[in-house]
């Protein structure tokens, strides 16, 4: 037994000198030596866990509870440890058992039950995680951990003025943890208080000025607020890595969530500030000597549609810039032969929203009713489709559906050249998940835009557009690089949705009983 307690105590030593390999070796001699040694066995695979060895210290401390020698206060520690170790390893379910048991085990502890919590949350049971950090705060009200992974719960289901509220009592908690300031930022930010968000995060730099998360967030709060020269400034300071798309970018990507959440102050001051910038960008890239010092404006093609819808020639602009940045990534690629018709017409649809999008509910009847006798239709899966049953009513109607979502630009291009079709439709355009290099490669003699984009994408790539009168009046036909082709009264073909399935309850969405819900 002396040689036992010798041996831990020189491990311990040595791991308060920072000799983590030399404390490891000290007790796993000592295991070889004593297979049944609780107290090494629980160190060692604690250290396992601490250097990131998560298979080594699972089944060391596996061994520990296996033998239930351990009292209770110990087994719920070791629980613990097991449960982040198992969480590492994506084993989900069997993390939250040993969690769980560890909370029932040590009932008025805070620890466990914290640990639980943040399990479930990262298990996307952020509404179950909830209940759990309430239950821990009923403990301990100023667990400054606690206040602030509930808060990280609360934004994962998009209440931030909860979190806030749960953050600045963190704050006050333990005013010296830039941890808390950082996630106080951010709960700023999602509420659109810019301002706020900047002086947030100055206070978290000041303690920590080397802290990645203070200085990206004190950048993004510098774009937001409109401080385009101090956040490209305090971006210069970032470490490599970090994503931070440019002041501007940033700037009009917050301005525009704004909006989208019915937040319209200065809305006309904004909105001329945006086209000013847009403007900019516009004169920088047309100027520009070589193509890879063009620029593309941070407002995107669908977003100037809908910010400037009276306003042709700058979203012509802002496509064309595009369409340009589009041709100099991929070059041109030859158009392919129109092969020969005398047997069906082969026609491809591309989208990146096989899944549960508008565009799939749109698309689901038109590829049921194809006259097959003529078409052979082809579907391409431009992202990762999902297994609902809509997406898979669209594969069981298509000829052929193709998943490219894991081929890059050029690979996905060649594997549509080599289907042959003759006619291509793009449904995306420049909406969020398209990918227009795939177009621009012309793998199709005949290429034609439909449904996900009724603007001008401005591109030599697209020949037809798919619209009516109501979505492409005849007066502004003389805008668009493409021709038209137009299906009256509608070119949906929509055969009915169905009715609706009963939605979920506020109680099961975690909703306020009492608040506007804006859908």
């Amino acid at each position: 037994m002396a040689d036992s307690k010798t041996a831990i105590n020189e491990a311990k030593q040595r791991l308060r000198r920072g000799d983590k390999a030399g404390a490891a070796r000290v007790l796993q001699s000592l295991i070889d030596a004593e297979p049944d040694n609780t107290h090494a066995l629980v160190l060692l695979g604690i250290l396992r866990e601490r250097t990131g060895n998560a298979p080594a210290a699972e089944q060391y401390l596996s061994r520990v509870l296996a033998s239930n020698s351990l009292p209770v206060s110990q087994r719920a520690e070791v629980l613990m440890h097991l449960g982040r170790v198992l969480n590492r390893l994506e084993r989900r379910d069997e993390a939250l058992t040993a969690l769980a048991e560890a909370a029932q085990l040590q009932p008025d502890s805070v620890r466990p039950l914290r640990g639980l919590a943040d399990a479930l949350h990262g298990a996307h049971r952020a509404g179950e995680a909830l209940e759990i950090y309430e239950k821990a705060l009923t403990l301990d009200a100023a667990d400054w951990r606690t206040l602030n992974n509930l808060a990280l719960a609360l934004l994962t289901l998009e209440r931030p003025v909860d979190a806030e509220r749960q953050l600045r009592a963190a704050v006050n908690a333990a005013p010296s943890e830039a941890t808390c300031l950082n996630n106080l930022g951010e709960a700023l930010l999602r509420q659109f208080k810019a301002c706020e968000a900047v002086e947030v995060y100055d206070r978290a730099r000041s303690m920590e000025p080397a802290n990645p998360m203070a200085l990206l967030g004190h950048a993004r709060a510098l774009a937001a607020a409109g401080q385009l020269p101090e956040a490209e400034e305090a971006a210069s300071k970032l470490p490599p890595g970090l994503p931070f798309p440019g002041a501007e970018t940033a700037y009009v990507s917050w301005q525009l969530q704004r909006f989208a959440a019915c937040d319209w102050e200065d809305y006309d001051a904004t909105l001329m500030r945006i086209r000013e910038l847009t403007m900019t960008a516009l004169d920088q890239a047309t100027s520009a000597k070589a193509p890879d010092t063009a620029r593309v404006p941070a407002l995107k093609p669908l977003a100037a549609l809908e910010c400037y819808p009276e306003d042709t020639p700058l979203c012509n602009a802002i496509a064309r810039a595009w369409s340009v940045a589009t041709r100099d990534h991929v070059g041109h690629g030859e158009t392919p032969q129109l092969p020969d018709t005398n047997g069906r017409i082969r026609i491809g649809y591309a989208s990146p929203d096989f899944r549960v999008h508008p565009v799939a509910f749109l698309m689901r009847d038109l590829f049921a009713h194809h006259d097959k006798d003529r078409f052979e239709v082809f579907a391409y899966a431009l992202r990762a489709p999902d297994d609902s049953g809509l997406v898979r009513s669209i594969r069981e109607a298509a000829d052929h559906f193709v998943d490219l979502s894991g081929d890059d630009d050029a690979t996905a291009a060649e594997r549509i050249r080599a289907d042959r079709l003759h006619v291509l439709i793009d449904a995306a355009g420049y909406t969020a998940e398209a990918r227009p290099a795939v177009l621009a490669a012309r793998p199709a003699p005949i290429q034609v835009s439909y449904l996900g984009f009724f603007g001008s994408q401005q591109a030599d790539w697209i020949d037809y557009l798919v619209a009516n009168d109501t979505l492409v009046p005849a007066s502004r036909e003389k805008n668009y690089s493409e021709t038209m082709v137009r299906i009256e009264p509608t070119p949906f073909a929509i055969d009915g949705f169905g009715d609706a399935p009963t939605g979920m309850t506020r109680s099961q969405a975690v909703l306020p009983d009492d608040a506007v819900v804006l859908c």
